[in-house]
């Protein structure tokens, strides 16, 4: 009752769907916004099963190093 779920992961903009006893992408899944602290009202967001298994081990750092390298990648082996 305190938290919301929004119909739109906000990260992904894919569709939440609310499943029973099983775990897809899709899953609301709860997410510390920081993990130093609980899981308090001020400090969750809902998003996507999908989006927090890959935040789930790396840090804010970690995951602009890996977007920068396959952003670079990509531009790289893009041929016009």
């Amino acid at each position: 009752e305190d938290i919301l779920i929004p119909d739109l992961c906000p990260v992904l903009n894919i569709p939440l769907i609310r499943g029973k006893n099983k775990l897809s992408d899709n899953s609301p899944s709860l997410d510390r916004i920081d993990n130093n602290k609980g899981y308090t009202r001020e400090n969750v967001i809902v998003v996507s099963h999908k989006v927090n298994s890959i935040k789930r081990n790396a840090t804010i750092e970690e995951l602009g190093l890996i977007y920068e390298f396959y952003k670079d990648l990509m531009s790289e082996t893009i041929i016009d």
